[in-house]
């Protein structure tokens, strides 16, 4: 009803009257277009909140039976859902995980560049994807490999976050074992060069440490020697800044010798998590804080017979689970280095041979003096040097008197220990560095005296003379016949005109005239030139 009043009495005209009804069918008409607007909008907003719980109930019909985790988040991050998957990656319920900021989730050492590719992903629109470490409820770690797509409306507003989640933590420790295992092949491959390419022990053990640090990110790495009764010290290390060095310490812990070394001997590993925590003895725990370790991996080394020592890697900040292929890595390494020490064992056994060798081609079999080939040897070597420094040379050739009687009278075994105690008198006699003296063959010695000249030679000589008559020549504890020498001496400054050959001749025409002398002498001669 459409109606206009008016308080005192009036006579309403027909114009107005029409006015007034003219307005009432307009407004009529009014009302009825606002009634099926509004019906018509009541009947779009119903449906579109139909088509928003159908959409929201298939994303969560999809999102619970899809194989990874799905979440939403809003735009400060807060976790508005999150599907079983996810809830079981985490170990969180939805009512536990509702309202949390999903970064929270991510490992502390992934979140800087987690979150700095959200922010690139909100700057440019794109989804940004990470592989990054996820905390599980119950504190273990797992790989997962996350996606997330910014949601905006039509006006570019932003509403939110969605993000998946793929649990990749198999995939992950293959590649990490993968990666270990080329790391093992890599170490072992170096260990191999190095003991192939070294015969020095010391430097093989050096680089083994030195490796081992490097390949666990350990602390220190030791290799130790055992030595007589259990007791041992460290002999090679490779330690960190801040540690102690063990290098050389000796160790004589009778806790080891009666708890451990019999484990070591049976051929097993000794892994300590965290030697705090550790069933160790009282004793064994305490020689450990000694070393400030905290947690170790220990391994013995053979060489091939017997227990030679051990490998061990160690850290000293905090505790640390040794893995399987840690282990296994650890025992290989020490399986080269029982390679390295049976090669190093094999060329000591060789130096020996070789030095066995050299001393039975350069010295007499009886007397253990020089023999005539070294001698040889060793005077054109110095008469080459004294040539250049225009020095003396001096030669003393010697010839036991009355040797073939004693021979003959007593044997052969008799003759040869006089033959060594006149070559004990010759080499005691013969001392300075640079000096040499020779069994030349049977009863001919000779002695080579550089930078001598002819007179300090002569009284070598002399004293020889007198050193063999006063000599108690024994033999089975009874006394022998004594013998006396006769000595040629000889000496001259070498040229380039002159042969070293030539001052030996000299010397023996001197002997030869101490001999024509009846012996027991010594004759002289100053060479100035050996031609004349």
């Amino acid at each position: 009803m459409l109606a206009i009043q008016q308080a005192a009495p009036r006579a309403w005209q027909r114009f107005e009257r029409e006015l007034l009804w003219q307005v009432a069918v307009q407004l009529s008409v009014a009302l009825k277009l606002a009634d099926t607007e509004a019906a018509r909008q009541a009947s779009e907003r119903e449906r579109a909140e139909n088509a928003l719980r159908a959409s929201e109930e298939q994303f969560r019909a999809l999102s619970e039976s899809a194989p990874v985790g799905i979440f939403r988040a809003d735009v400060n991050g807060q976790i508005t859902y999150v599907n079983p998957q996810a809830q079981a990656i985490g170990g969180y319920t939805f009512e536990e995980a509702l309202g949390q900021g999903w970064v929270r989730f991510v490992h502390p050492e992934d979140r800087e560049h987690v979150v700095a590719a959200l922010s690139q992903a909100v700057q440019t629109g794109e989804p940004s994807a990470a592989d990054f470490r996820y905390q599980h409820r119950d504190g273990t770690i797992c790989w997962v490999s996350g996606r997330v797509q910014p949601v905006r409306d039509r006006n570019r507003r932003l509403l939110g976050y969605m993000g998946t989640l793929e649990d990749i933590t198999e995939r992950k420790q293959a590649q990490q074992a993968l990666q270990q295992r080329a790391e093992r092949e890599r170490l072992f491959a170096q260990m191999a060069r190095t003991i192939s390419e070294s015969l020095d022990l010391d430097a093989i053990l050096d680089a083994a440490v030195a490796e081992l640090r490097h390949h666990f990110g350990c602390d220190r790495a030791i290799v130790y020697r055992f030595h007589a009764n259990w007791s041992g010290s460290v002999v090679a290390e490779s330690v960190g800044d801040g540690w102690r060095s063990l290098l050389g310490e000796h160790d004589d812990d009778p806790c080891f010798r009666e708890g451990y070394a019999r484990l070591y001997c049976q051929g097993r590993y000794h892994a300590v998590t965290d030697c705090h925590q550790a069933p160790l003895s009282p004793c064994h725990r305490t020689r450990l804080a000694g070393f400030q370790v905290r947690a170790h991996l220990v391994v013995l080394i053979t060489d091939g017979r017997t227990l030679w020592g051990l490998l061990a890697v160690q850290h000293c900040a905090q505790p640390y689970t040794w893995s399987e292929l840690e282990i296994e890595l650890l025992r290989g390494l020490a399986a080269q280095l029982n390679v390295a020490l049976q090669k190093a064992d094999l060329y000591r056994q060789l130096e020996a041979v070789n030095q066995d060798l050299h001393s039975q081609a350069t010295h007499d079999a009886l007397t253990n003096l020089a023999n005539r080939a070294a001698f040889d040897r060793y005077l054109h070597q110095e008469w080459e040097r004294l040539r250049r420094s225009q020095a003396p040379l001096s030669v003393i050739l010697c010839d036991l008197d009355g040797f073939k009687a004693l021979n003959d009278g007593w044997g052969y075994p008799a003759g040869d220990a006089a033959l060594q105690q006149v070559a004990q008198l010759l080499q005691d006699s013969v001392r300075r560095a640079g000096d040499l003296a020779a069994r030349l063959g049977g009863d001919e010695f000779a002695c080579l005296l550089p930078e001598t000249p002819l007179a300090a030679a002569r009284s070598v000589a002399e004293r020889l003379c007198q050193g063999v008559c006063d000599l108690d020549l024994r033999y089975q504890g009874e006394r022998l016949p004594g013998l006396t020498l006769s000595v040629g001496v000889t000496s001259i400054v070498p040229n380039a005109t002159e042969s070293p050959e030539a001052l030996v001749t000299l010397a023996d025409q001197a002997l030869y005239q101490v001999k024509a002398q009846g012996g027991n002498g010594v004759v002289a001669e100053w060479a100035r030139t050996l031609s004349n």
